[in-house]
């Protein structure tokens, strides 16, 4: 009681104090979990990544965005209630996932933090592992299959599985959080390679809401993960307008075919997905567009997402490949798990790589 009634108070300090914008945000932003449950809250940085995680009475902040939206997260953390973090999640090196993690670790508390084992001479990283250093920070590099607890809910390191990555994503933290019987699966910006190991090492990737991995690239969310994630709700965290494109079309196509409701920052602003454990209700601050689901009721995966074979050719393609639609009906064969293509002889289609 004592922890709400300080959070409305904060809420209506930020309220009198700051711009007209503020008026818009939706009071669960700020609001503590209901009892043995979880709010993850997917925070609008621009073209980066920040997720706060609170449950119960600890919080974990995965990522913190670029340097320069960091005074943003770091005051919507302090009316969230933060004044310390049980744990810190970076998931690789890069500087819209921990430019701004200085300055978060200088404002809080933090137990633990939890990092991928890629180095990295950029100042922002070097600068940072010497104040973990400073203050005595336990830094624990992420290791596949380890479990963690935060209040009611734990979280389980997935990925990287592997090292010697030419491409520097997959080696991007990817954790499963479950609380009660919902689940939240974040990948970083983890790219085919490091979810088709996923896949490989038959791990248990069902999750009701999935963090698109990089931004929503379509190298990402592949169509054979997205089969075993079979996710309710995806996030995209992306600039309005952004360079990259993110997120692609050919990634908004595969979430269509799954039936997939997407929540994207550059439109909805912060995003706030609320759990007791059997309910799931998700919403956005810019715009009302808020959805509740009871956990378990999803539909099965839809067969238009199945991986495509040519018996001829003996290549097996992403249902949304150009050279997919082209196989004649007689030739075609579905397929769906990318191991079920491989153990029948098929190889990947050199274009689409699925």
């Amino acid at each position: 009681m004592k922890k709400i009634i300080c959070v409305i108070l904060a809420v209506l300090t930020a309220v009198l104090s700051c711009s007209c914008s503020r008026f818009n945000a939706p009071i669960g932003l700020y609001l503590p979990p209901p009892d043995g449950g979880m709010t993850v809250r997917f925070l609008n940085v621009s073209q980066g990544d920040c997720t706060l995680i609170e449950s119960g009475d600890e919080f974990m902040l995965v990522d913190s965005g670029e340097y320069d939206y960091i005074e943003s997260v770091i005051n919507t953390m302090k009316l969230c209630g933060v004044e310390k973090l049980t744990y810190i999640v970076a998931t690789h090196p890069h500087s819209d996932h921990v430019g701004g993690m200085r300055k978060v670790v200088n404002t809080f508390d933090t137990g633990s933090f939890i990092t991928t084992e890629l180095d990295s001479d950029a100042y922002y990283w070097t600068e940072l592992l010497e104040l973990l250093d400073d203050k005595e920070i336990s830094r624990i590099d992420a290791e596949a299959g380890k479990t963690y607890k935060l209040g009611d809910a734990e979280f389980t390191i997935l990925a990287p599985l592997g090292s010697g990555y030419k491409e520097e994503n997959n080696y991007s933290v990817t954790i499963m959080i479950r609380c009660g019987n919902a689940k939240f699966l974040l990948t970083g910006d983890a790219e085919r390679e490091s979810e088709y190991e996923m896949l490989s090492a038959r791990e248990a990737l069902e999750a009701d809401v999935y963090k698109c991995g990089h931004h929503g690239a379509s190298h990402s969310s592949t169509a054979a993960f997205l089969r075993e994630v079979n996710p309710v709700y995806a996030v995209v965290s992306c600039a309005k307008h952004n360079s990259y494109g993110h997120p692609s079309q050919e990634t908004l196509d595969r979430l269509s075919l799954l039936g997939t409701k997407v929540y994207r920052t550059d439109i909805l602003g912060n995003i706030i997905a609320v759990t007791d454990g059997k309910t799931i209700t998700i919403s956005g601050e810019a715009k009302a567009d808020s959805s509740t689901y009871t956990v378990g009721e999803k539909n099965t995966v839809p067969s238009a997402l199945d991986l495509v074979g040519n018996v001829k050719s003996k290549r097996f393609h992403d249902p949304i490949c150009s050279s997919a639609k082209e196989i004649n009906e007689k030739n075609r064969i579905s397929f769906t798990s990318r191991q079920e293509a491989l153990d029948q002889g098929y190889t990947p289609c050199l274009q689409c790589q699925p």
